[in-house]
């Protein structure tokens, strides 16, 4: 899949599917936002390594 937004929903599916709380981000930003008003601990992140913004590593530790 080359769509990024494609790739994401399906993934997201197929969390959802199995019990899995997702929470989809499209940004770095956006993520590091929708973690911090997560009430409750986040147990997996899935990202990109190489980003706009910020690589998945950095990510990880914001």
């Amino acid at each position: 899949m080359r769509n990024e937004t494609q790739r994401r929903k399906m993934t997201t599916m197929m969390l959802e599917r199995q019990g899995y709380t997702v929470m989809g981000a499209s940004t770095p930003v956006e993520a590091i936002r929708l973690a911090t008003e997560h009430a409750g601990e986040v147990h997996l992140l899935m990202t990109d390594v190489v980003m706009p913004e910020m690589n998945g590593i950095n990510l990880f530790f914001n």
